[in-house]
């Protein structure tokens, strides 16, 4: 692959052509699970084996110490009728487990930020909650 170039074509294919530890930086927002038209996984246990695959590649291709920057959040799966609860899924971190499982080692002090994050949009979601 050319080097300043931009690909179109599935992640997946696209890394299986770039040769191991050959890239400094990986910035990714990757799909919801199913908080898309886009994006329609059997279950979270499908999506996570698709993104496993993904960032094992991904992991593949990055230089040593190099690093990933994944941007994802909870995902909200609206309840199906008024008579049940919409839930949340907590992709992060699941994401945090699967990428260590792969190899990769989390700079702690992102996370920090990341996770504090989180807990502010929970805490206004149910303060939101509160209020209808």
């Amino acid at each position: 692959m050319e080097k300043n170039k931009i690909y179109c074509r599935d992640c997946l294919d696209g890394l299986k052509n770039i040769s191991n530890n050959t890239i400094q930086l990986i910035v990714t927002s990757p799909p919801y699970y199913n908080a898309k038209d886009y994006s329609k996984y059997n279950s979270v246990k499908h999506y996570f084996q698709v993104m496993k695959r993904i960032f094992s590649e991904v992991f593949r291709v990055l230089e040593k110490g190099r690093m990933c920057i994944v941007n994802i959040s909870p995902v909200l799966i609206e309840r199906p009728s008024r008579n049940t609860q919409s839930y949340r899924i907590a992709l992060p971190f699941h994401f945090e487990v699967m990428m260590e499982n792969i190899g990769f080692e989390l700079n702690k002090e992102y996370h920090k930020i990341a996770e504090a994050r989180l807990k502010d949009v929970m805490a206004q979601t149910k303060l939101s909650e509160m209020i209808k």
